[in-house]
């Protein structure tokens, strides 16, 4: 068992709060909802949706840990889907705690960088503000590497073939990025980029600037850092932890 205060302080600073500009992030970072003080059980999941929420409970939780939480642009009024979301959340007693690009850009556990890690992207650098790029050991067809993040995110791909076929520098951002991601990508040389969802706008970008897009699915890129950070929090305290999957198929 551990205490809400002792968790909330140990993740502020392990998740680099006092580095998230809050002109750039949708959600407030750290704890946005205040549960119960003792802590026995930690569930981690992407979305705060009244899903999780009650499977966090049902699941004896009593802490859910997103990288999606509520209230996004700051909490103006609880109205609309806001209000099931919260009223869940206080009605049983669950402490909610979102990490949004701070778990896109962490250097260790973050959506991006681990996403390096398990598709054998080698000399990681940050790219961009929240993403993540390297090499691939070896030269691969665009089309054995897009089996590869098929396979290892369980995941349908949407591939944008406007790139070299043959890829060696890979630059990542999970979510949606926007058109002009792409475009940097392209100006700084790399073969193709992944990302979780393509918009519209991103298609004539990258076609004019001969780039590989692959989206892998904005859900599917962003379980990574949320069940890497549950194995520090495991380890750190000792504590018994749970994914809660609760896949949108986007």
């Amino acid at each position: 068992m551990i205490k809400l205060q002792n968790l909330n302080e140990f993740l502020t600073k392990y998740m680099r709060l006092d580095e998230c500009d809050p002109k750039d992030d949708g959600f407030v970072n750290g704890l946005q909802i205040e549960g119960k003080e003792d802590i026995q059980r930690i569930a981690f999941a992407v979305d705060a949706c009244v899903d999780t929420i009650l499977r966090a409970k049902e699941a004896n939780c009593d802490a859910l840990i997103v990288h999606h939480g509520v209230g996004y642009g700051g909490i103006k009024s609880i109205t609309g889907f806001e209000k099931p979301r919260i009223k869940a959340a206080l009605i049983h007693d669950v402490s909610l705690f979102c990490y949004h690009l701070s778990l896109d850009k962490h250097p260790e556990i973050g959506n991006n960088i681990q996403l390096c890690k398990i598709l054998g992207i080698k000399h990681a650098v940050p790219f961009t503000d929240v993403g993540y790029a390297g090499e691939l050991e070896f030269h691969e067809s665009l089309e054995s590497f897009s089996q590869k993040v098929k396979q290892k995110l369980d995941t349908n791909l949407t591939v944008l073939p406007f790139g070299p076929k043959d890829i060696k520098r890979v630059a990542i951002i999970s979510g949606k990025p926007g058109a002009s991601r792409i475009s940097e990508a392209a100006e700084q040389g790399y073969d193709v980029i992944l990302v979780g969802e393509a918009g519209h706008d991103t298609y004539h970008v990258a076609k004019e600037s001969n780039l590989n897009v692959i989206a892998g699915g904005h859900y599917a890129t962003e379980t990574v850092g949320v069940q890497a950070l549950a194995n520090v929090i495991k380890q750190e305290f000792n504590i018994e932890v749970g994914f809660i999957d609760s896949p949108t198929g986007l």
